[in-house]
């Protein structure tokens, strides 16, 4: 309902709905970006119900920074979005989301998929980057945890990922040349982390 949300209000609906969906075992739960914050602020409300977390290509938030820094970050995001609109937005952002080595067709998939953002919905989530601070999350989380991103990732770069895994105390794992939609670029890697497959077994010594 705020204007200006902040990470565990996406986390209360969180829950909510995993509780209408009957998921009452423990969960590994990604986020990907600002979803991150979510993630980790869900995981802090209700640590028993965590299995594991995973977090790829975190968005660190804003909420620590000068409050100009974070003022201007906020409005320089919705004035391209106001500017643009969603479809303009895409079109003008879609291929920085992925390494250069992305295919046409991913670029296009990212085109579609950040076309569909509803207005009042990103403007929303653009107050809840501006307001998140995952670090402050991570220092009072204790549950099993995992830090992925892109080496070719330009928007939440590896140095700024690296950090996170340091503040989560485990070590930043590297998905390749891949860009920011990490989870487009390096399926199978991501999947491995979130446990749907097995990593390939070594080979066997002499």
């Amino acid at each position: 309902a705020s204007a200006s949300p902040v990470a565990s209000d996406y986390a209360e609906r969180l829950w909510a709905w995993l509780d209408v969906m009957g998921v009452d075992a423990p969960v590994v739960l990604a986020g990907h970006s600002l979803g991150c914050l979510i993630a980790a602020s869900a995981a802090l409300q209700q640590p028993s119900r965590i299995e594991r977390l995973l977090l790829l290509s975190p968005a660190r938030g804003y909420g620590d920074a000068p409050l100009a820094e974070r003022e201007d970050k906020l409005q320089s995001r919705l004035a391209t979005l106001q500017r643009l609109g969603p479809e303009g937005m895409a079109a003008a952002r879609a291929s920085a989301m992925l390494s250069p080595l992305a295919t046409p067709e991913q670029i296009e998939a990212v085109r579609q998929t950040m076309a569909q953002v509803r207005v009042p919905g990103y403007t929303q989530a653009s107050h809840l980057l501006a307001n998140g601070v995952l670090g402050r999350d991570l220092a009072q989380l204790h549950c099993p945890m995992a830090v992925a991103s892109g080496a070719a990732d330009t928007i939440t770069p590896p140095a700024a990922c690296q950090q996170v895994a340091q503040q989560a105390g485990v070590a930043w794992q590297n998905l390749g040349v891949v860009g920011h939609a990490c989870p487009l670029q390096a399926p199978e890697a991501v999947n491995a982390l979130l446990g749907f497959v097995r990593p390939p077994a070594p080979e066997p010594t002499a």
